[in-house]
């Protein structure tokens, strides 16, 4: 079951992933610059009550050895993004973290997205 599918306006990726850069450090800063340059389609993101597809990665957050433990939406300005924070089942002190943009027009869509996945953990 999809709980959300968004695009984006290359606009609205492009400033996520000038935000990401920022909070990541120099190889990253690098990648999303040249990215930035350069004239890459944005992709398309799925959210399940399991995983997050971007583009073509998976990144699975809820199953027999992964659980969420927050879920936050953020306002960072030009975009909202959507913070699904998990830890591994067998060694809770270590965190995973899928940040994922919030279109426009679609943030009362993240917050049900938000309250369904804070039901199902």
């Amino acid at each position: 079951m999809t709980l959300a599918h968004w695009t984006y306006t290359k606009e609205e990726w492009r400033a996520f992933l000038h935000r990401s850069g920022k909070q990541k450090g120099l190889f990253s800063w690098l990648f999303n610059r040249l990215s930035y340059l350069m004239d890459i389609k944005a992709p398309e993101v799925k959210i399940t009550p399991e995983k997050v597809t971007i583009g073509n990665d998976h990144q699975h957050f809820s199953n027999d050895r992964c659980q969420i433990k927050k879920i936050d939406i953020q306002d960072e300005g030009k975009v909202n993004v959507l913070t699904i924070v998990y830890h591994q089942t067998d060694d809770k002190s270590s965190l995973g973290k899928i940040s994922i943009p919030v279109p426009k027009g679609k943030l009362r869509e993240a917050m049900a997205v938000q309250e369904r996945l804070n039901r199902d953990c």
